[in-house]
């Protein structure tokens, strides 16, 4: 199957010559995400102890690839798209009346 005219191996290896990000914390420091008050603080891990799909979430052309291969993906984020823009025109017409 070709997408945008580049054959699928292509495509996977382009996917996966992605830049990997780096852990903006440093081993071991506390996350300010404790969210019940039992239990331990979270801190953060080595980068190599995080999934790998976790360096493609901020990675554009990575996000826009993986929609292009899932319809209903890009069905559903074109229509959360119609729907704040539709809550945006409401309300800007609410302020008007």
């Amino acid at each position: 199957m070709a997408m945008r005219g580049l054959p699928r191996p292509l495509l996977l290896s382009k996917i996966s010559r992605t830049i990997r990000s780096v852990s903006s914390c440093s081993l071991g420091t506390e996350l300010n995400l404790k969210i019940k008050n039992s239990g331990k603080v979270p801190v953060a891990l080595d980068d190599s102890q995080y999934p790998e799909w976790l360096w493609t979430v901020l990675d554009d052309e990575y996000q826009n690839s993986s929609l292009a291969n899932d319809a209903m993906k890009q069905r559903k984020k074109d229509i959360r798209i119609m729907n704040i823009k539709k809550i945006k025109m409401n309300n800007f017409i609410t302020k008007i009346k």
